[in-house]
């Protein structure tokens, strides 16, 4: 018998409303107050497969939590840029993941 797993999304507004808008049903808008709880909360979870999750979630985690998520294969944590974390100089980080993701170099 197949298992189906979810996709859940946790981060902030920007994030959670363009996952929604393409089908995600399950999506949680945190704040840095409840971000960490949520996501360690989900780790639990035996249904659901994917968390995608904001970056700015992982400078509220502490270091046995992210340890845990870089060794665990279900639920896979995919932490995506957040709008919260790009500044200038962060601004370089989120080129090379668009060049390495889609293959296009938005800084020429």
């Amino acid at each position: 018998m197949d298992e189906t797993y979810k996709i859940v999304v946790v981060g902030e507004r920007e994030l959670v409303i363009g996952y929604r808008l393409i089908g995600c049903s399950e999506c949680y808008i945190v704040d840095e107050k409840d971000c960490a709880s949520k996501l360690v909360s989900l780790l639990s979870r035996k249904d659901v497969g994917i968390i995608i999750a904001s970056d700015f979630i992982r400078d509220h985690l502490s270091n046995s939590d992210i340890e845990k998520i870089e060794f665990l294969t279900r639920p896979l944590v995919v932490f995506v840029p957040s709008q919260i974390k790009i500044k200038k100089g962060e601004e370089e980080v989120l080129k090379e993941v668009v060049k390495r993701v889609l293959g296009i170099d938005i800084g020429a």
